[in-house]
């Protein structure tokens, strides 16, 4: 009886198969009931709401009603960013209280430990919109509604505060110091695409596209914050190179169907996560057993053929970076002529375009790799940090020369010395009157990126070849 009166308790206390928290993530869950009992998300939510408030009444004695519409969309991407910046504590929390090696003891990957932290993001910003309804429905009355404007508007501001969500709470993973200047930056960048463009005249398929780049942006970044703490086995490195070839396509199409300032939204939206993308493939750890490639291995020839492209190596990620490269110049030179008589100096500049960014990331590259050895943990930060520093030597370069500071003759030496970085090298190609390609300071740049990665990209791509050959698929779990 003692025995059967504890079962009984004990499945009276089981939880209901029906209940919401049930379908959803443990994570998710625990996420959510700990993110709405927060004070940051009540002083958040409270003050935005008295801000709408103040919205009404001054909608009421408003003479301009675009004045009050620019108040209300105003808290309103200021509510969604801001609810947004809660994912830059989602591992944080976790480190600070030592409680990440626990959650790697579970069942949950790190892919699933950063999805449900970012659905309990979600679901706080979906907690907002739903409060913002009643004051949807008083523009209504207030007679400063127009449908398609207003569709617009929350396609472009839910798309962004989406993908901005999925940023921070990859950034989670990294150090405080750098998560919070790199949010920085990326809120700066949104507030001068808000405050300097005007997509009033952009056409609605523009704005799905915005809407389907925002969404190929969340997997990808989180994807690539788990990278950041998991193992390589749970790395998701299929995953992150098919998703930026994916991100080409709308950023493309939409470019040379609808030009217009939200084309080029999109165009320059796709190059950050394909500058992260590649960044991931040239410094991800690589893998030194069979384990992560049995997926690969149980689909025989086509499986090892894939595995060159997909699998979590250097050298397959180097391949990677030049099947992408070559995708998107062969997408840009069929679209073209869509739009207009063919341009042989398009071209021209796309090919070089293309080039002068793959040698941005090449060299920091090979510069990372000749320390590998004396210091193989740092080797990711290497990278960002040479990457950082050649970017910004052509950048600060090339701002010296535009800025008139310097005399003729001290001009020419910089110039001269600025085509030895990609961005130099680019910018005298399509600026100025002559506009041509410095052929040899890119023969340069392409001689030491090759002779930097010959030599780890071989090493490599022998490792990934004996791991193809090695197992037996019968040894595989």
């Amino acid at each position: 009886m003692p025995a059967a009166s504890a079962i009984s308790s004990a499945s009276s206390l089981s939880p209901i198969p029906g209940d919401f928290p049930d379908w959803l993530s443990p994570m998710a869950v625990k996420e959510i009931r700990q993110g709405l009992r927060g004070w940051l998300f009540l002083a958040l939510f409270g003050a935005l709401h008295l801000g709408l408030l103040l919205w009404c009444f001054t909608q009421l004695g408003a003479e301009n009603a675009a004045d009050a519409d620019a108040l209300f969309w105003f808290l309103f991407a200021a509510g969604l960013l801001g609810i947004s910046l809660r994912g830059l504590n989602a591992l944080h929390s976790e480190r600070r209280d030592r409680t990440l090696e626990l959650l790697q003891l579970t069942r949950l990957s790190a892919w699933r430990i950063l999805w449900g932290k970012w659905c309990a993001v979600l679901a706080q910003m979906f907690l907002f919109l739903t409060s913002m309804l009643p004051y949807g429905v008083l523009r209504y009355y207030f007679g400063s509604f127009d449908a398609e404007k207003n569709l617009q508007a929350f396609l472009f501001l839910s798309a962004t505060a989406l993908a901005f969500s999925a940023l921070t709470v990859a950034l989670s993973c990294l150090r405080r110091w750098i998560a919070w200047c790199v949010a920085g930056g990326a809120l700066w960048a949104i507030a001068a695409v808000f405050a300097e463009g005007d997509f009033t005249d952009a056409p609605m398929a523009s704005y799905w596209g915005y809407l389907a780049l925002a969404l190929l942006h969340i997997p990808a970044l989180l994807a690539l914050g788990a990278t950041s703490f998991g193992s390589v086995e749970e790395s998701l490195t299929p995953l992150k190179r098919l998703l930026g070839w994916l991100v080409l396509l709308p950023a493309v199409t939409v470019y040379f169907f609808e030009k217009n300032e939200m084309s080029f939204v999109l165009l320059f939206l796709t190059i950050p996560l394909l500058l992260l993308l590649v960044g991931d493939a040239l410094t991800a750890p690589s893998a030194t057993t069979p384990q992560p490639l049995r997926n690969f291995l149980r689909w025989r020839w086509f499986g090892k053929m894939l595995a060159w492209i997909f699998a979590p190596n250097r050298a397959a990620g180097l391949l990677w970076i030049f099947i992408t490269g070559a995708l998107f110049l062969a997408g840009m030179i069929a679209l073209a002529p869509l739009t207009g008589p063919a341009d042989s100096d398009f071209f021209k500049s796309m090919l070089f375009f293309v080039t002068c960014c793959g040698l941005t990331v090449l060299i920091p590259a090979g510069l990372a790799y000749l320390g590998q050895r004396k210091w193989p943990q740092h080797f990711q930060t290497r990278f960002w940090i040479y990457f950082s520093l050649y970017f910004c030597i052509g950048l600060g370069l090339l701002i010296t020369c535009e800025s008139n500071v310097l005399k003729d003759s001290t001009e020419s030496i910089v110039r001269a010395v600025n085509t030895l970085t990609p961005i130099g090298a680019f910018y005298q190609s399509v600026e100025g009157s002559e506009k041509k390609i410095p052929l040899l300071p890119c023969a340069i740049q392409w001689l030491l990126a090759f002779s930097l990665l010959v030599l780890p990209t071989w090493r490599e791509a022998r490792l990934l070849h004996h791991l193809l050959r090695a197992p037996q698929r019968k040894n595989l779990p």
